[in-house]
């Protein structure tokens, strides 16, 4: 399942404790949606508007490589960083900006992957952030636990050593329009379309799909905000849970992506990776630059 299975399936978990508590013979219900695939939720598009997503799904040149080392991935990390302002001051700050606090989070994103890796000057990289399609449905808590989760890109140019609020400003403009022609859905669509062929078929197409990336070696970094957890449906009885996170799958090369969420008001980013190919600690100092970048954003907005 995504992020946003796993969050139901943690809520699902604290409410059964709450009700052991309470009666020790206590069960749940059993989840009754059978329907996983991504269709249930594409059937709020008419299939006009199916198909326009489909063959408008642009093209994206991934320009991009991560600079791994030869060998065998191993010796995983799970990495932390929580960022000092909350998410409330972060909202504030970027009011004034008139940037949202996703924005601000992929800027501090952007701006440490164009700090700290090759990228090409003055040219615009594509980058992905996970999409949640649960947001098409009329009735998301009706849905299953399951794999509802799409990529839409945004392109933001590397301009050299310019303002923070330069960069925010040109990704407000770039995630905007993204955000504004049901992202995610062209994805939907493609992967709808390809399963035509059938599991055997699908895989086969897949494993081809990962030696192709990499022998090329070039991906898009990708940023995924798991969102807010909240802590009303994770206390159970008198305790208080003060602290929850998530990670992603561990990630290999030639991937790259960092999870980002929030809990009690307090951000945070997560990374999951072989640290036997990366090198100089280069991820753990890309999850440091973030965190300073959006740090000195709500420092200068105070």
């Amino acid at each position: 399942m995504d992020g946003g299975g796993l969050k139901k399936l943690v809520e699902r978990l604290f409410a059964l404790y709450r009700a052991l508590a309470a009666n020790p013979d206590a069960t749940l219900p059993v989840d009754l949606a059978l329907d996983r695939g991504q269709r249930q939720v594409l059937k709020a598009f008419t299939l006009r508007q199916r198909l326009h997503a489909f063959l408008t799904q642009p093209f994206h040149e991934k320009r991009w490589r991560f600079p791994f080392l030869s060998g065998e991935p191993g010796d995983v990390a799970f990495s932390e960083r929580t960022v000092g302002p909350g998410v409330g001051a972060l909202r504030d700050a970027g009011k004034a900006r008139g940037a949202g606090v996703t924005e601000i989070l992929l800027t501090g994103f952007v701006r440490a992957i164009f700090a700290l890796t090759d990228t090409p000057r003055d040219v615009p990289l594509p980058f992905t952030v996970a999409i949640d399609l649960r947001r098409y449905h009329d009735d998301p808590s009706s849905l299953g636990l399951c794999n509802l989760s799409s990529l839409a890109w945004f392109s933001v140019a590397h301009g050299g050593h310019v303002p923070f609020t330069e960069t925010l400003q040109e990704i407000h403009d770039s995630f905007s329009s993204t955000m504004a022609s049901a992202p995610g859905v062209g994805l939907a669509m493609v992967m709808e379309i390809v399963s035509l062929l059938g599991y055997q078929g699908f895989m086969a197409g897949n494993r081809l799909r990962i030696a192709l990336a990499r022998r090329e070696g070039r991906e898009f970094p990708s940023l995924s905000n798991i969102g807010v957890m909240d802590p009303a449906v994770l206390d159970v009885g008198d305790v208080r849970l003060a602290r929850a996170r998530f990670w992603g799958p561990v990630f290999y090369p030639p991937t790259f992506y960092v999870v980002t969420g929030s809990f009690r008001d307090q951000l945070y980013f997560t990374v999951s990776y072989p640290r036997s190919v990366v090198p100089d600690h280069l991820v753990e100092r890309i999850l440091d630059r973030i965190r300073e970048e959006i740090e000195s954003f709500a420092r200068s907005a105070g």
